[in-house]
């Protein structure tokens, strides 16, 4: 995914979402890569390419949205 002026970590809630063709799910990260090296948290600051895996499947093309 690419992502910025972000906090993720492992476990934070997130909903998946594609308003064309009004996709909307919750999911919960379970774990995040960044230059193949495992992060359980990251502070992103500027567009960032991050590895990050889903409890439910997920497709490109998705936005992303943070549940505070």
């Amino acid at each position: 995914a690419k992502v910025k002026k972000i906090n993720l970590s492992v476990d934070k809630k997130v909903f998946l979402v594609n308003e064309a063709s009004s996709y909307c799910r919750l999911a919960t990260i379970e774990s995040i890569m960044i230059n193949d090296i495992s992060k359980e948290q990251v502070v992103i600051t500027h567009e960032q390419e991050v590895g990050l895996k889903f409890d439910i499947d997920a497709k490109k093309g998705l936005s992303l949205y943070v549940v505070e």
